[in-house]
């Protein structure tokens, strides 16, 4: 639970939306976020709609659009009626899309690397993510 722990507290610097990934295979930064978000959503059988991308990734509405579209367009999202609300549209994966981990290499590196950390590694591998996440916090609200 602590190695889950601490690789979720690492996504906000894997998502963070000017860091560049090398091992993604062609899709961006921003793509693959996004990505991730609605494999995740509709794990939980919670599909995401574009609002919720706009929100998680901190983009207009028009960069929203054009991000589904492209994500539509390459076969790794499909597009739904929203179950309650005629105007809005749901997201989800496409049969052939993976599983988040494979979505950015960054965040399954991160994954294997936590798996072989001791309790006591995880710990204070959370409580040093906690004191970076809150420097970090500070200085952007500054």
């Amino acid at each position: 639970m602590q190695r889950e722990q601490s690789t979720s507290d690492l996504r906000p610097i894997a998502d963070s939306p000017g860091r560049t990934d090398q091992v993604g295979g062609g899709l961006s930064d921003v793509d693959r976020t996004a990505l991730r978000l609605i494999i995740e959503q509709s794990a939980r059988a919670t599909p995401a709609t574009p609002t919720d991308l706009a929100r998680h990734l901190g983009i207009s509405t028009a960069s929203t659009t054009a991000l589904v579209d492209r994500l539509v367009r390459d076969g790794l999202v499909e597009t739904h009626p929203h179950p309650v609300d005629r105007r809005k549209k749901t997201l989800a994966p496409t049969d052939g899309t993976r599983h988040p981990d494979e979505v950015g290499g960054l965040t399954a590196a991160i994954r294997e690397v936590a798996a072989d950390l001791s309790d006591t590694e995880a710990q204070l591998l959370i409580g040093a993510l906690a004191r970076i996440t809150r420097a970090v916090d500070d200085e952007e609200t500054a």
